[in-house]
């Protein structure tokens, strides 16, 4: 698999899982690593790389640091945005 397919691939999951996180943060303040890998039952590290990537991507900004950083919303991105940059390859 290409590095492109790859993050092409991870495009497309993020995208499918923003209604379910959209609707988790109509009624909570924030999403943490732990709340992320109980609604979509990925690990750790998956947890971690997405929620970086929707950060870079301006649908959330990460407040705190290390086991403490919870991610809060960014006005109207998740309400407006359906699409993650397929174009950028996340190495982590």
């Amino acid at each position: 698999m290409t590095d492109a397919s790859i993050a092409l691939r991870r495009s497309e999951e993020i995208e499918a899982r923003l209604p379910k996180l959209r609707g988790f943060l109509a009624t909570h303040d924030f999403v943490k690593n732990a709340d992320y890998r109980g609604l979509f039952g990925v690990s750790r590290s998956v947890a971690l790389r997405e929620l970086r990537r929707l950060a870079n991507e301006g649908f959330v900004e990460m407040v705190g640091e290390r086991g403490g950083a919870r991610y809060v919303p960014r006005p109207g991105t998740l309400a407006g945005r359906t699409k993650v940059n397929a174009d950028r390859v996340n190495p982590s």
